[in-house]
């Protein structure tokens, strides 16, 4: 009895509610204009070590409600709420404070309830689709400019859509008596893409069994007697070149695009909110990560379809993806951008911080270019004869413009009457990030003081804000110069 009221209950304010779910739909659709494409997953806090606007991503999930104390000013944190049976009525009770600190913020309900490995939320496909709906009808009661995510699958293979066929079934059920659609209900797919061993299919004295082993297993509550020549566990054995296959990942992402739209539910953005190359350096060498890392980014900026794409963002099949990760244990996992011991930059994080998409597959966007501030001058040169000092000044400049490629700028130094004391240029990274100017001042008097005028321009484009291209910094530098540097001679036997 019990559990037909709560089914009333939801269904009765999910009604109430299913006019905001429409209109949050197109909300989520006009927000795609102002995003990168490029996000990243933290397993541990943001450091000091490491520059995160440098990063070139705009947004980041570290499966919390909390953000990161370290959080960048240009970066959106996307809320994780977890479901599985430990934490699932502390969930509940405490969604309705969060979503009064966190307006708007955008919330994934679940973690990869398709799977009991690695501690995930391991849940049957009817037990995911209530408490989804329960969580999605706090979530629109309480905020009505949230956006929800929904299903975060492990890997889109073909056992876990039947997972996800269920879960719709389930709400289908369960939404039979309202007005509320399953569309209503959330706002974004928010799906992760592994590439992992799901079951060996093995024959025993005519008997057909699926062995698990290594990867993510099958999904709970998925009866073997339903799978089909379609609905086959994903079987890489020990074949771990597939955990990192650009044509099994390209694959998996077309036919689930093509599902969602088959499902009536195409006409949402579709996250991969957890992905990348799984195996450790010991097992897959780096170059392997790279080369697949940086084949996925051509494939999901190029990746476009008339009929099953995402129409707002130019018809591609997906709209964000999340790089699995910023600083996970290099030896536990692959695909790490720092080694989390040493917090110095891996191969891999290089050439993810680099990665400068060809203008054929990406929109090139006008910048809005603004100096933010002087991150140091440092005194390289000393003339004993002159008393004079050579200066590097290092200076951050950002774009202010979201886009999924870099742009260049060109920089001047003027003292205070307008003279010019140095000239010089530098890149912003994607996704609204920043860049760093070095430029020289020569020969500035060890006593001078002066007010530090800086200015940039856009070196391709027209840049679409003039009004902030410009800062003074500070009120009065002081060059003190380094009147006591002394040139001691090496001595040698």
């Amino acid at each position: 009895m019990k559990k037909k009221i709560f089914v009333l209950c939801v269904i009765a304010t999910l009604i109430f509610t299913s006019f905001f779910g429409k209109e949050l739909g197109i909300k989520a659709q006009s927000n795609m204009l102002d995003y990168c494409h490029f996000g990243i997953n933290n397993p541990y806090p943001f450091s000091n070590d490491y520059d995160m606007t440098l990063l070139g991503v705009d947004s980041y999930i570290n499966w919390s409600v909390s953000s990161d104390p370290l959080e960048p000013q240009n970066y959106e944190h996307i809320k994780v709420l977890r479901v599985r049976n430990d934490v699932y009525n502390a969930t509940k009770a405490n969604l309705p404070a969060q979503l009064s600190v966190y307006p708007g913020a955008i919330w994934i309900i679940g973690n990869e309830p398709d799977t009991r490995f690695e501690n995930q939320d391991n849940l049957i496909p009817e037990v995911y689709a209530q408490r989804f709906l329960e969580i999605s009808e706090i979530i629109r009661t309480n905020d009505p400019n949230a956006l929800i995510g929904f299903a975060p699958i492990v890997q889109p293979t073909p056992i876990r859509i039947l997972y996800l066929e269920l879960v719709i079934n389930e709400m289908n059920r369960l939404l039979e008596n309202s007005e509320t659609s399953i569309s209503d209900t959330f706002d974004i797919w928010t799906i992760h893409s592994f590439l992992l061993h799901e079951a060996k299919r093995i024959t025993i004295d005519r008997k057909v069994t699926y062995v698990e082993g290594w990867g993510t297993g099958l999904p709970p509550g998925v009866d073997p007697i339903l799978f089909d020549e379609e609905h086959q566990p994903m079987n890489l054995d020990y074949d771990w070149d597939l955990t990192h296959s650009i044509s099994l990942f390209r694959e998996l992402i077309i036919n689930f695009r093509q599902w969602i739209h088959d499902k009536g539910l195409g006409d949402k953005p579709l996250w991969i909110t957890e992905y990348g190359s799984l195996m450790p350096f010991t097992h897959i060498p780096e170059y392997k990560t790279i080369e697949y890392m940086l084949d996925t980014f051509n494939f999901l900026l190029s990746a476009k379809d008339p009929f099953i794409g995402f129409a707002i963002d130019d018809y591609r099949l997906v709209q964000k993806w999340y790089w699995y990760s910023l600083n996970g244990d290099i030896f536990d996992k692959g695909g790490s951008l720092y080694n989390s011991d040493l917090i110095e930059e891996t191969s891999v994080g290089r050439n993810f911080r680099q990665y400068n998409a060809d203008s054929t597959i990406v929109d090139e966007k006008a910048p809005d270019f603004e100096p933010i501030s002087v991150e140091s001058i440092s005194p390289i040169r000393y003339s004993s004869e002159t008393g004079k000092v050579d200066y590097l000044v290092i200076i951050r400049v950002r774009n202010q413009v979201s886009a999924d490629h870099s742009s260049d700028f060109e920089i001047n130094l003027f003292d205070e009457v307008d003279n010019l004391l140095s000239s010089g240029s530098g890149t912003t990274v994607r996704c609204a990030g920043d860049g760093l100017a070095r430029l020289f001042i020569s020969a500035i008097p060890g006593t001078e003081i002066t007010n530090l005028n800086i200015v940039v321009s856009s070196a391709d484009l027209p840049d679409v804000n003039f009004e902030n291209n410009s800062l003074i910094f500070p009120n009065e530098t002081i060059f003190d110069g380094l009147p006591k540097l002394v040139f001691v001679p090496l001595l040698t036997k």
